[in-house]
C-alpha cells in the first residue's frame, strides 16, 4: 500500500510538471507568498528557468532565490504548477547581490527581444538548441542585476544581456573576448564564458612566457572548492574548461596566481 501511495505521489508530480506553464513573474508571485509566510523580509536575489521551454519565456520549472537579513538566510525556491518547494541556503554570498524589484520585465517580453536580437537566427541555424533564462547580477555592475537569455547546443552558445527593468538589449555575445596575438604582452586574467553559467564554463587567462599557474575557485566564505589550474604552461592564452556539476548554485570567486601576479573575477553558477 505504501508503495503505491509513493508511486502516486511521484505521478503526481510528474503531471504537475508536464502541464506547468510559468512565467518568471508567475514563478515570483508564487515563490514569494512561500518566502512571506516565513519570514517577511525576504529579498529576491535571482531566478532562473529549469528545464526546457514550452513557449517563449514560459517553462515548466523556475528556480527563484531570496535572501532574508533578518534571519540571514538564503532560501531557494522551485516553482511548478502548484508546487513552492523551500530549500534553505547560506545566506553570506547572497546578502552581497542586489535586490531585484518585483516588477522586472516579464520572460516572454524579454525572451522576444533576445529573439531579434540574434537569437532567432541562432536557432534557425541549430535546430536542437536550448535556451536558458537567468535574472541575476551583471558581472560589469555589481549593484544591479540584468536578464540572461542563453541559446546554446553542444558546440555553440550566444548569450544576450538585457535591461532587467526595459527589456533593452544590452550585450550580445557570441565568444569569449580572447586575444589573438601569438604572445600576450602581459598576465591577464579574462571573463569567463558563459557567465552566469550552468554546469560548465570557460576560463581563460594569458600568459607572456612559460611560468607555473595557479587557478582556483572560491566560495564566498573563503573556502577552496576546486584547482582548475596548478601546473607549468607555456606562454600564450590558454581556456580552460570547469564543470561545476558538484557544488551548489551560487556566486564564486576564481583567482589567477603566477608568481606575485593575482587578479580574480566573479563567476556565478546557477542550477
Amino acid at each position: 500500500m505504501r508503495r503505491l501511495v509513493v508511486a502516486f505521489l511521484v505521478l503526481l508530480v510528474m503531471a504537475s510538471t508536464l502541464f506547468a506553464q510559468l512565467t518568471a513573474q508567475q514563478a515570483r508571485s508564487s515563490a514569494a507568498t512561500l518566502a512571506n509566510s516565513i519570514s517577511s523580509d525576504f529579498q529576491l536575489k535571482a531566478i532562473s528557468s529549469i528545464n526546457d521551454m514550452i513557449s517563449p519565456g514560459v517553462y515548466a520549472v523556475w528556480s527563484v532565490i531570496f535572501y532574508s537579513p533578518s534571519l540571514d538566510t538564503g532560501l531557494a525556491v522551485l516553482v511548478t504548477a502548484g508546487q513552492s518547494i523551500p530549500n534553505y541556503l547560506p545566506g553570506e554570498y547572497l546578502s552581497l547581490l542586489p535586490t531585484i524589484p518585483n516588477n522586472f520585465m516579464n520572460s516572454p517580453t524579454i525572451y522576444n527581444n533576445a529573439a531579434n536580437a540574434g537569437g532567432n537566427a541562432f536557432l534557425a541555424t541549430h535546430p536542437d538548441a536550448s535556451v536558458d533564462m537567468y535574472l541575476t547580477v551583471y558581472e560589469e555592475n555589481p549593484t544591479t542585476s540584468v536578464w540572461y537569455v542563453e541559446f546554446y547546443d553542444d558546440f555553440e552558445n550566444l548569450l544576450i544581456i538585457l535591461n532587467m527593468m526595459t527589456g533593452a538589449v544590452m550585450q550580445v555575445v557570441n565568444a569569449p573576448d580572447v586575444p589573438t596575438t601569438a604572445t600576450p604582452q602581459a598576465i591577464q586574467l579574462l571573463p569567463n564564458y558563459p557567465n552566469p553559467f550552468n554546469a560548465s564554463t570557460t576560463f581563460s587567462f594569458s600568459l607572456p612566457k612559460e611560468d607555473w599557474v595557479s587557478l582556483k575557485v572560491y566560495d564566498l566564505q573563503g573556502r577552496l572548492v576546486a584547482t582548475p589550474v596548478q601546473e607549468r604552461m607555456s606562454a600564450g592564452v590558454h581556456q580552460i574548461q570547469w564543470n561545476a556539476s558538484g557544488l551548489s548554485s551560487g556566486t564564486y570567486i576564481v583567482r589567477l596566481q603566477v608568481n606575485q601576479h593575482e587578479s580574480s573575477r566573479v563567476i556565478h553558477y546557477l542550477k
